[in-house]
């Protein structure tokens, strides 16, 4: 399935191409793939089941490969081209936090 448009890699930020987001594809750079969740325009941590689609089904690995019909890849910003990073990963910051936290109360 072809897409119009370019897009970026969730995982590393590199720009690609609108042929590159197909069920099987992989980013070229960090093998990831690239028709997930956490690279599509309407994923929102904030929303519910973390999609700002409504009607979308709900997928639980948002890093793994979708069968979504409302996929569309994220536009690349001007971090993006800029060599930024794609999106903050959640899981980091969650960890990060907790070690913080460790780190102060610990005796």
């Amino acid at each position: 399935m072809e897409h119009q448009g370019s897009g970026v890699c969730w995982h590393c930020g590199a720009l690609l191409g609108g042929n590159d987001f197909g069920r099987s594809d992989v980013c070229p750079h960090c093998g990831r793939a690239t028709r997930a969740c956490m690279g599509c325009r309407f994923y929102d941590p904030a929303s519910y089941n973390e999609c700002a689609e409504p009607v979308a089904e709900r997928v639980v690995e948002k890093e793994d490969s979708t069968f979504c019909d409302w996929f569309k890849p994220r536009r690349p910003s001007l971090k993006d081209a800029m060599g930024g990073s794609a999106r903050p990963d959640p899981k980091a910051e969650a960890r990060a936090a907790r070690e913080a936290a460790e780190a102060l109360f610990k005796k």
